[in-house]
């Protein structure tokens, strides 16, 4: 794992504690501080929450194709309030979900960031290789291999990374998203990610995360909501 460059932008934010939320054909990522309801936070000095959100195949073309359909409280308040980048480009020709994500929340390219594909070859190893999992003998059966979730191909910080370890680990970062590469990749090493699992209509987590599942994802499981549709 390469060693983290901490982000001196970020240092103003050490006293801020966040939530980093997420979703991949959806994806949000979100920042709080645990403190948030004790004291009005001050302009620039105290950030309490930090909202990300990422829509793949969004261009910059549809926003304006539209536009004519927002509310004010919407992209509309967006566009009128915030930076627009309307022509903005990579610098790199595999604009996958995988390296695009990797790309946008460590600031850095493939070549740095180590994900070149939502999944690739290995010439050294012969083998493919997968962007947010690795395969390992299964304890139980040596024969079988299991695949193991986690950000083990991702080889530089993240910002939500980069927030924590400004913070001696007192922020918090949490990274949801409808696909797995959609939340491992921008919850980087030190967050947390939750991602839609296609085979039985939960959320899921992983052991990279946690030991045993968080009681509110269980609880928010056990809903099954899904099952309405």
């Amino acid at each position: 794992m390469s060693v983290f460059k901490p982000f001196k932008t970020l240092k103003k934010y050490t006293r801020s504690f966040f939530i980093l939320f997420f979703i991949t054909s959806f994806t949000f990522i979100v920042l709080t501080t645990a403190g948030c309801c004790k004291s009005n936070p001050q302009k620039d000095k105290d950030i309490r929450l930090v909202v990300m959100v990422v829509i793949d195949q969004l261009r910059a073309d549809i926003i304006t194709r539209m536009e004519n359909r927002f509310k004010d409280d919407g992209f509309r308040y967006l566009i009128n309030h915030g930076t627009w980048y309307q022509n903005a480009r990579y610098g790199y020709a595999t604009t996958i979900t995988a390296v695009g994500h990797a790309t946008i929340f460590t600031g850095t390219t493939p070549s740095v960031h180590g994900i070149t594909g939502n999944s690739w070859f290995d010439q050294e190893n012969k083998q493919k290789v997968f962007s947010t999992s690795i395969f390992e003998t299964d304890p139980s059966d040596p024969q079988k291999k299991v695949e193991i979730y986690g950000p083990y191909q991702l080889l530089t910080s993240t910002i939500g990374d980069e927030f924590i370890m400004s913070s001696n680990r007192k922020n918090r970062v949490f990274s949801i998203s409808y696909k797995d590469r959609g939340a491992i990749l921008p919850g980087g090493r030190l967050g947390k990610a939750f991602w839609y699992d296609r085979k039985n209509g939960q959320f899921r987590t992983a052991p990279y995360y946690y030991k045993e599942d968080p009681a509110w994802l269980t609880s928010w499981n056990n809903r099954k909501d899904i099952d309405q549709y």
